[in-house]
């Protein structure tokens, strides 16, 4: 999803999400936006671009009570997915990166689901602007 895209999901449901009791909103990203090794890719620049917005809608009287935050997961990795093919694929290239990742393993979507819903929950609420 581009830029645009989400720009415009934000505002179709910004009304909608205001109207609730614990309004928030969750952009899904990646670690590039914040780590980008090699330099700056077009990628990684979209995914800056995705945090910068939600900063903003954040912190801006028009968020109306709605909590702004984005999940920036790290390689995530299952079965059909570019980790789980590399896994199956190139063993030995998939075991060096992750034995430089600092939990020594790949996270799983599950975990990247139970961030988001952390910082969805009304419990997260003082948290705005998070990444």
């Amino acid at each position: 999803m581009d830029v645009q895209a989400r720009f415009s999901a934000a505002d179709a449901a910004r009304s909608h999400i205001q109207a609730s009791d614990a309004g928030a909103m969750v952009f899904i990203l990646s670690i590039a936006a914040l780590h980008t090794p090699g330099g700056s890719k077009p990628y990684a620049t979209m995914k800056a671009a995705v945090i910068n917005f939600a900063r903003g809608l954040a912190w801006a009287p028009a968020a109306g009570g709605v909590c702004v935050n984005c999940v920036s997961p790290g390689n995530i990795c299952f079965e059909d997915g570019v980790w789980g093919k590399v896994e199956r694929n190139n063993p030995e290239f998939f075991q060096k990166h992750v034995s430089a990742n600092p939990r020594g393993r790949r996270g799983t979507p599950h975990e990247v689901a139970n961030a988001a819903v952390s910082l969805a929950r009304p419990v997260s609420s003082f948290f705005p602007g998070q990444t």
